[in-house]
């Protein structure tokens, strides 16, 4: 396939580093990311964003996000949510409850564990993002956010393009 539009080789290897160096960093759910765990807590930046999504679950709520839910949240396929899933409830972080409302959902809802693991996690993160953010500068942070979303945005649109679910 001819690319369409001319672009200057070296700006499009940087963009392929800079990609890789995202995954290296752990910037979203990735592969790469699902090995490493963060310093103390035995869980990895996937399983951190799955207990934040499901911390406010409650047995018998209409607002809860289930395991279903979880794929649009944080971008991932259905077997590594329930990759994280097993993981999680292996380490006693969450547990699964048929919902009352409809028994063909399950619920996931955090242990006492799960969430104190989580308040570990947000205050390691906390720590983590405030020194970027202070030393890149807000405005620039702000600009990087918007930059990259709209990247984001940009590649899931032509990526769709060539690629088929």
């Amino acid at each position: 396939m001819e690319a369409k539009y001319k672009v200057d080789n070296t700006l499009k290897e940087g963009l392929m580093r800079l990609m890789l160096r995202f995954k290296k960093v752990q910037i979203g759910a990735s592969s790469g990311a699902e090995k490493r765990t963060v310093d103390g807590l035995g869980i990895n930046a996937s399983e951190i964003f799955f207990l934040k999504s499901v911390a406010e679950n409650k047995d018998g709520s209409a607002e809860n996000v289930c395991a279903t839910d979880m794929q649009g949240l944080l971008y991932i396929t259905k077997s590594a949510i329930s990759r994280i899933l097993n993981s999680l409830e292996e380490k006693g972080l969450v547990n699964r409850i048929v919902d009352k409302n409809n028994r063909r959902k399950l619920i996931i809802t955090l242990t006492d564990k799960g969430a104190e693991t989580l308040k570990n996690a947000e205050n390691k993160a906390d720590e983590v993002l405030s020194e970027v953010i202070q030393r890149f500068g807000e405005s620039q942070t702000k600009q990087f956010i918007e930059m990259f979303n709209r990247f984001a945005d940009i590649a899931e649109e032509v990526g769709g393009k060539i690629i088929r679910p």
